[in-house]
């Protein structure tokens, strides 16, 4: 069931404070409804740092909070916030199955905030997946998103300025998105703009298997960086990612002592970082592989492009380093106790290729950097309802945008997604029957009913 928050009396882009209207569509759409936001910026939290708090006995379980479009569709927290804030507050007593958040911009008002701890999710007590998908997290004091249990999808999302009221209360950073669970996440086509701290951040004790996939991060801020690994024994995957013009490293650990797990890097293209591309002074495994690290260790921190201790580097390579500190005349490499194989390191612009303890080095020459297989920032990030190009929809596979028009009075039941032309006045759509028939059916109905209302009232 779809319930708009308009019916419960939310009014966008009034100023005024719509947490109560909000909270009673998700009562009203609850459990495993819709709770949809016509287009507008919708204000929240006037009287509660906590204005989505999930209720403790847990029946707004598998509710999906959908906007009308991303660009059109704001929920904003109100300024003024003194103590830990969150807008969505996943932590009732009984556990949640799954959270889903599309089409909407979360913007966490950091620049009036007056304490530096607030994140857009707070995601605790979930048994499923939290999935968010084409949506824009903005300035949040500390951190888009925090998952401390369940499974995280994040799907051509972006992030932007996140950790900058953090860093202006307290000097602490902020990030896009912040794990302490022990389950799958998956971060795709997204792009982080301007965060004060790293993208990504896998906490201390974190057991999480994480994988990058066709990402992009950019903006020269203080610490901003791709990812920062805490010990722990996460699982991690680089794939097809840039970090361009960083202020610290690509991806580093921290603390710089103990076991980080194990890390692929798989067509990862770095160009830009003020410290080298990769500092890990702490055990693990590393892979590297088709991989471009150029423009690094600008500041003249470590004098090489790429520092390890304690790192295996099991098979890794081809990759390449160029242009390493602020003259161009550090070392690619320094590898310290180090083991596995690198076949394929290709330099220039560097006074020599570095040492390798401990790591066999195979085939190192100078040459023209790799090329890898990378997106264009158009290609990845948000993808507006209105203007989708796949026909299909990540909640009910509904969508049809291909520009199909009816040119007779039947037609393939492709030119709607599946779905056959209907009788006229007749609601008896034909759709495959899958696992969404019955959540199509009843939307179809909600949306015949509501346009009944809206005939009758005028």
């Amino acid at each position: 069931m779809t319930v708009y928050v308009t019916d419960h009396g939310a009014t966008p882009d009034d100023g005024t404070d719509d947490t109560a209207a909000i909270r009673a569509a998700a009562d009203a759409a609850a459990p495993a409804g819709t709770v949809f936001f016509p287009a507008g910026t919708y204000d929240v939290g006037a009287n509660s740092r906590l204005p989505l708090d999930f209720p403790e006995d847990g029946r707004w379980d598998d509710l999906t909070w959908k906007g009308e479009d991303y660009a059109t569709t704001t929920i904003r927290l109100a300024g003024g916030q003194t103590k830990f804030h969150s807008l969505w507050n996943v932590t009732p007593s009984t556990p949640i199955s799954n959270v889903t958040i599309e089409q909407l911009t979360i913007n966490g008002n950091g620049r009036n905030q007056d304490y530096g701890i607030g994140v857009g999710i707070h995601a605790d007590d979930i048994q499923g997946t939290t999935s968010l998908i084409d949506c824009r997290f903005e300035d949040w004091a500390n951190t888009g998103i925090t998952c401390d249990t369940g499974d995280l999808v994040i799907k051509r999302c972006e992030f932007e300025r996140c950790g900058h009221a953090a860093h202006r209360i307290s000097g602490l950073a902020g990030h896009g998105f912040s794990l302490n669970t022990d389950g799958t996440v998956r971060v795709e086509d997204s792009v982080f703009k301007n965060m004060i701290g790293t993208d990504g951040d896998v906490m201390t004790g974190s057991g999480a298997t994480l994988t990058m996939d066709r990402c992009i991060g950019m903006g020269r801020t203080e610490y901003s960086a791709l990812l920062k690994i805490n010990p722990g024994p996460s699982d991690v995957t680089i794939r097809r990612c840039i970090s361009q013009n960083r202020g610290t490293m690509a991806v580093k650990s921290n603390p710089q002592t103990d076991d980080i797990g194990s890390i692929l890097l798989d067509n990862v293209l770095v160009d830009g970082s003020d410290r080298p591309a990769l500092d890990f002074p702490a055990p693990g495994s590393v892979t590297v592989v088709d991989c471009a690290f150029k423009n690094v260790d600008r500041s003249d921190m470590r004098g090489y492009g790429i520092y390890t201790d304690g790192i295996d580097w099991s098979s890794s390579g081809p990759f390449s380093v160029h242009n390493v500190g602020s003259n161009s005349d550090g070392e690619a490499v320094s590898i310290r106790n180090g083991g596995g194989t690198i076949s394929g390191l290709v330099y220039d612009g560097v006074s020599g290729v570095g040492s390798a303890d401990g790591t066999t080095l195979e085939g190192a020459t100078r040459g023209d950097p790799v090329s890898p297989d990378v997106p264009s920032l158009s290609e990845i990030g948000p993808v507006s309802s209105s203007s989708s190009t796949d026909g299909s929809s990540d909640s009910d596979g509904s969508t049809s945008t291909d520009g199909s028009t009816d040119s007779g009075d039947s037609t393939e039941t492709t030119d709607y997604g599946g779905y056959s032309k209907p009788a006229a006045g007749s609601l008896e759509w034909h759709v495959p029957l899958n696992e969404n028939f019955e959540s199509i059916e009843q939307d179809v109905r909600d949306l015949a009913q509501r346009i009944a209302e809206l005939e009758k009232n005028h």
